[in-house]
C-alpha cells in the first residue's frame, strides 16, 4: 500500500511539472488579436517562435595576405614559388597587387605573378620588372568558374639565371 501511494505521488508531481512547463517546450501556441489596436499577440511555444525567424549567416570576413622575399631560380620546381590562399563561396573580388626588381645589370629582371584557381588553372598572368606595380582584379564570374577552395599565387622568374626581390598582396573581398 505504501509503495502504491509513493508511485501515485511521484506520478502526480510529474504531471504537475509537465503541465507547468508545457508552454516553454513546444506546448500549445495561442494567438489573440486586440480588436482596438489590431495587434496580434502570440503566447506559448517559444521554441517554435524562435525557429520561425529567417536567420542568415553573418557576412564572411575579407581575406588579406602579404608576402615578400628574394626569389632565385634554383628554388622550387622550375624556380616557381606558390602561395596558397582561401576563396570561399560568396567571394566578390580577388585583387592582386605585386612588384619585383631583378638582379642589377641583368637585361631583364623581375618576376611573373600568376593567379591559379582551385584546380590549378591559370586565371591571370602578369609580369613586373624594375619595381613596376601591377594590379590584377578578378570579378565574381571568374571566381565562380575557378571554383572555391585553395587558390594560389605563383611567383616565377623571367630568366633562368637571375634572382629578384618581390612583394605582393592578395585580397579576397566578400562585400
Amino acid at each position: 500500500m505504501i509503495v502504491m501511494k509513493s508511485i501515485l505521488a511521484i506520478l502526480a508531481i510529474g504531471l504537475m511539472l509537465a503541465t507547468a512547463f508545457s508552454g516553454c517546450v513546444g506546448g500549445e501556441k495561442t494567438t489573440s488579436t486586440d480588436t482596438t489596436t489590431g495587434i496580434d499577440t502570440t503566447v506559448g511555444n517559444e521554441t517554435e517562435n524562435q525557429t520561425d525567424v529567417n536567420q542568415t549567416a553573418p557576412p564572411r570576413a575579407n581575406y588579406h595576405m602579404e608576402q615578400s622575399g628574394t626569389h632565385m631560380i634554383h628554388e622550387g620546381a622550375l624556380g616557381n614559388k606558390y602561395f596558397p590562399f582561401p576563396v570561399d563561396e560568396g567571394a566578390k573580388k580577388i585583387i592582386l597587387k605585386a612588384s619585383a626588381v631583378g638582379t642589377p645589370g641583368a637585361p631583364i629582371g623581375g618576376c611573373g605573378f600568376w593567379i591559379l584557381d582551385s584546380g590549378g588553372n591559370e586565371k591571370s598572368e602578369d609580369f613586373s620588372q624594375d619595381g613596376q606595380e601591377i594590379v590584377r582584379e578578378l570579378k565574381e564570374g571568374a571566381i565562380k568558374s575557378g571554383g572555391y577552395g585553395e587558390w594560389q599565387i605563383m611567383v616565377c622568374m623571367q630568366l633562368l639565371d637571375v634572382s629578384a626581390d618581390f612583394k605582393f598582396s592578395v585580397d579576397v573581398l566578400y562585400s
